[in-house]
């Protein structure tokens, strides 16, 4: 690969618009449900499943249900895309804010990183 390719092929990536905003897992068998943000929602969901699935996920309380129940007994779905112009723009606040409005309107869900 030449070098000009390879800088456009930087440059599309770091300009890329991964879809933002709030995961809901929840575990069949028990009606737990736990929703947190990301920046990138696919990667979070990827990279969540592998972290439980290794055993190393920081919330207790979703790990253990997950031994319990493995993959098959969880649904990870987008609740809420988060819209935006500009991909360079830090959207914490505005993740933040989307978070606290799902966790409002489901007062028995945890967030998923405490």
């Amino acid at each position: 690969m030449d070098r000009q390719t390879r800088r456009q092929m930087l440059k599309d990536y770091r300009m890329r618009k991964p879809p933002m905003g709030i995961v809901r897992i929840e575990c069949a068998a028990t009606g737990d449900v736990f929703f947190g943000s990301a920046t990138d929602t696919a990667a979070l969901i990827n990279g969540l499943g592998f972290k439980l699935d290794a055993g190393s996920y920081p919330n207790k309380a979703l790990q253990g249900l997950w031994n319990e129940h493995g993959a098959v007994g969880f649904s990870m779905t987008v609740e809420e895309l988060l819209e935006y112009d500009d991909p360079a723009e830090d959207q914490t606040d505005n993740l933040e804010a989307m978070l606290d409005l799902c966790l409002e309107s489901h007062p028995e869900a945890s967030r998923l990183r405490k």
